[in-house]
């Protein structure tokens, strides 16, 4: 489900480098500091180093204190890996000859070292099947196949289809989906007036 603002968790980032990714994907994510400013503005980092942590507990902004601060108030305190995780960012490296599955349902294989795509399905190398350079922001389901050799079940996608794939090959990575959780009276506040579920 990701990691959300209003979230009693703190990120720990005991590098630079650690410290620089998040925010610069936040920033991506039009996530700013409490303050409105955005994440890339200052070096937070250098007031508390190896010991800085960031925490999402306000809804308005992400704010940050040494991991000590937040030990001591009982957050939830996560490590950036984890972190990815949550946020179903892929924590592996692709191959050629993956089949990765985009948002929309299509599924395309690696064919080259440069993450070239061609659809999955009949007429490996038509022109018209060529996706291009690979988007990981939309990648949803990633295959692998189950065998070292993995030709031979290449070549049955190839022939059959994509339907082929998940008897063949192992899901190896899937992106959480992003489904937000209310209880009744967080929705009643955010519609501002009372309502009943119907189904």
């Amino acid at each position: 489900m990701g990691v959300k603002l209003g979230s009693k968790i703190a990120v720990h980032v005991p590098t630079q480098e650690d410290y620089d990714w998040l925010m610069k994907y936040l920033d991506d994510k039009g996530i700013t500091w409490v303050s409105g400013e955005p994440t890339w503005e200052g070096n937070e980092w250098e007031k508390y180093s190896n010991t800085t942590s960031i925490n999402f507990k306000e809804e308005r902004g992400i704010s940050f204190s040494p991991y000590s601060f937040y030990k001591k108030y009982g957050y939830e305190i996560i490590t950036l890996d984890e972190y990815k995780r949550r946020e179903g960012l892929m924590d592996f490296k692709l191959k050629v000859l993956d089949v990765i599955e985009y948002d929309d349902g299509e599924r395309f294989i690696i064919v080259q070292g440069n993450g070239e795509l061609n659809k999955v399905g009949k007429g490996f190398f038509h022109s018209n099947s060529n996706r291009g350079s690979i988007d990981k922001n939309k990648i949803y389901k990633v295959y692998r196949s189950k065998v070292d050799s993995c030709f031979s079940n290449t070549w049955m996608i190839f022939e059959y289809g994509a339907n082929e794939i998940d008897d063949d090959w192992d899901l190896v990575w899937e992106r959480k989906k992003n489904i937000k959780e209310y209880t009744m009276k967080e929705l009643q506040e955010k519609l501002g007036e009372e309502f009943k579920l119907i189904k």
